[in-house]
């Protein structure tokens, strides 16, 4: 992957940014700031910052994001707001001004103090080389470098530090600065880029219609310098003045850019357009317009992943009018879905003016810094990695009121949370509840920005913390520092628990010598849907009931039971129940009984066992009346 604006922006895996995080690294206190979009070289991230010395910093994100402060490129130096490069082992700025000299002396020589590029290695505590002083005029923060490590700045001057057309500078490892090409009409270069054997060039004057021009030249100088795009009023203007800077970047056989316009042709408010390196097929991706809330003035480089999406910031404009984030969806373009979305929008605790991204493989996250000089001057992240993230649940959606026991529980968890996020609990339906106040986060391991993570779960008593109805639960973080509030909800119906109901029959069937014994829950019709338990216990006196007619008691149902053996005359039976229903842990009890009285008679079986006994001798003068009677009584019945 190749990043614009700069020197050789290095190239390595892309990602991918489906949910980002924003996370701040550095705040630059004292009314320091940076001066240039970060870059990544070697495992670290280098940056400029406008300090009492001009110094160039490291951020180290194996360590903690370490941050350190390197050689200062001059206490005495103007303006940058150009990229810092890296190419070997050097820092690359331009500067304009002298860091030799006091502003004094250059108020009375001003031909010494047109400034000129500077250079240092990482861990140098001496002051940085610095080159051009003297034959350099007004560099414009182009920065670029080749394969073999050859740096490319361009200037306004006349190659011997006066005014001029500008100047296309190189410098080689020997620290030879040689003068590569003179513009033939002004051209102030807001950004370089090469790619292949051509070094190409956004030029913020100039072209056919005077704003602005894309051209490109042989890095080896062996053809002219060749004019690719003349841009036009409602295209917008390349530059505008040394903060904001327009970008260029390779991806995919297309050349990606903006222009800041910065107000010049009062059309537009810059734009994103793409572009063949040949010259062929111009389009304008994305035109900030009359939508400030979108951001205007897209600065400094840019970035690509892999779902390619391109990155970008602007130095204006969202909802603060300070800057914004924005993504490019480069599969889109052509097609009825959106092209561009807004991801954040700058503000005082985010920092202010963003003039820049750059990607670092090694972390997989963009990286970038604000230039705001009223301590809204900030290093971030801007990561998939880990996304701030915050659950409530709860495990059920429904419970019911009534009883202490079996208490309702309530899981929570976040995570990726800002250094200074906090947690509350809070409940809508009462005051009275175990959910409530601040909760305990951590450090989340390893995570050198210092986020948070916490989870648990909370025991809600029914008795309580419950009301009938809706009970919503709120999981409530923020982060002052980020302006971010993240919110969860859960909500449990409570309902009053249904009182249990329950009857019992005993139905004499002589026809075929059984009861019918019967139970059924009135107004209960859905205790299966209740998925917990009941069990009920069906007793009888005298003892009818065996094992087999009791077993699985279901909701409602009846069940035969024969008549007992040797029964005769009046019996008195009494049936009673007993259920206990568990609904959700909450138990409730209902009792039923019913009586029934049954005359059992003598029948057939008992006059053959009569019989049998006169045979047997057994007779005696009751006996046998009581034998006559029972004749008479089967005769008659069988006349019947």
């Amino acid at each position: 992957m190749t990043l614009g604006v700069g020197l050789i922006l290095l190239t390595g895996p892309a990602f991918a940014l489906d949910d980002p995080s924003y996370g701040l690294i550095k705040k630059f206190d004292n009314g320091d700031h940076a001066q240039t979009a970060p870059v990544v070289a070697d495992g670290f991230i280098y940056g400029g910052v406008n300090s009492s010395a001009h110094t160039y910093y490291s951020i180290d994100p194996s360590s903690d994001y370490a941050f350190a402060t390197h050689s200062s490129y001059g206490a005495n130096a103007g303006s940058t707001f150009s990229p810092i490069g890296y190419t070997g082992d050097r820092f690359y700025i331009t500067f304009t001004g002298n860091p030799a000299l006091p502003f004094p002396v250059c108020s009375s020589a001003p031909q010494a103090c047109t400034g000129g590029i500077s250079y240092a290695t990482p861990g140098q505590s001496a002051e940085s080389t610095l080159l051009g002083v003297g034959d350099v005029y007004q560099p414009t923060g182009a920065i670029a470098a080749d394969a073999s490590g050859r740096v490319y700045f361009t200037d306004t001057g006349d190659g011997a530090g006066a005014e001029g057309n500008g100047v296309i500078w190189t410098l080689d490892s020997g620290d030879n600065l040689t003068e590569f090409e003179t513009f033939t009409a002004a051209d102030t270069t807001q950004a370089l880029l090469v790619v292949g054997d051509y070094l190409y060039g956004l030029g913020a004057d100039g072209g056919s219609n005077s704003l602005g021009r894309l051209w490109r030249i042989k890095t080896d100088g062996s053809a002219a310098l060749q004019t690719l795009h003349n841009f036009s009023a409602a295209q917008g203007q390349p530059g505008g003045d040394a903060v904001s800077r327009s970008a260029l970047l390779e991806h995919d056989g297309y050349l990606y850019g903006t222009t800041a316009d910065y107000g010049k042709t009062g059309t537009t408010r810059g734009a994103i357009f793409r572009i063949k390196p040949d010259g062929t097929e111009f389009e304008i991706l994305h035109d900030f317009g009359s939508d400030i809330e979108e951001g205007y003035h897209p600065t400094g480089p840019l970035a690509v992943d892999d779902d390619n999406h391109l990155y970008g910031t602007t130095l204006s404009g969202g909802t603060g009018n300070v800057g914004v984030l924005y993504r490019i969806d480069i599969d889109n373009i052509g097609t009825a879905n959106p092209v561009f979305e807004t991801l954040l929008d700058f503000a005082d605790t985010t920092g202010k003016t963003p003039i820049g991204l750059t990607y670092d493989a090694g972390t997989d996250a963009l990286y970038g810094t604000t230039s705001d000089t009223t301590d809204s001057s900030v290093f971030y992240q801007l990561a998939q990695g880990v996304p701030f993230t915050v659950d409530l649940s709860s495990e059920r959606s429904s419970t019911y009121i009534g009883a202490t026991t079996g208490d309702l529980e309530l899981d929570w968890s976040v995570s990726g949370a800002p250094a200074d996020t906090i947690c509350t609990a809070s409940q809508t339906s009462t005051t009275e509840t175990t959910w409530a106040g601040e909760l305990t986060l951590q450090a989340m391991d390893g995570d050198a920005l210092g986020r948070k993570k916490g989870s648990g779960s909370v025991t809600i008593e029914r008795s309580l913390n419950l009301v009938e109805g809706e009970n919503v639960f709120k999981l409530t973080c923020e982060s002052a520092s980020q302006v971010i509030t993240k919110t969860a909800d859960a909500t449990v119906t409570a309902s009053v628990v249904p009182p249990l109901e329950v009857s019992v029959s005993l139905n004499d069937i002589a026809s075929a010598q059984r009861f019918n014994l019967g139970w059924s829950f009135p107004n209960n019709s859905n205790l299966a849907s209740f998925n917990d338990s009941l069990e009920c216990e069906v007793s009888s006196t005298p003892d009818i009931l065996s094992d087999d007619a009791i077993n699985g008691l279901e909701d409602t149902e009846t069940r035969f039971v024969p008549y007992p053996d040797n029964a005769t005359g009046t019996v008195e039976y009494r049936v009673d129940i007993d259920c206990v229903r568990t609904l959700n842990a909450i138990e409730t009890r209902a009792t039923a009984s019913t009586e029934l009285e049954k005359v059992f008679s003598v029948d057939n079986d008992d006059l053959d066992n009569a019989v049998d006994a006169s045979d047997a001798g057994s007779f005696s003068l009751w006996s046998l009346l009581s034998l006559g009677v029972l004749v008479l009584f089967r005769r008659r019945a069988e006349r019947v």
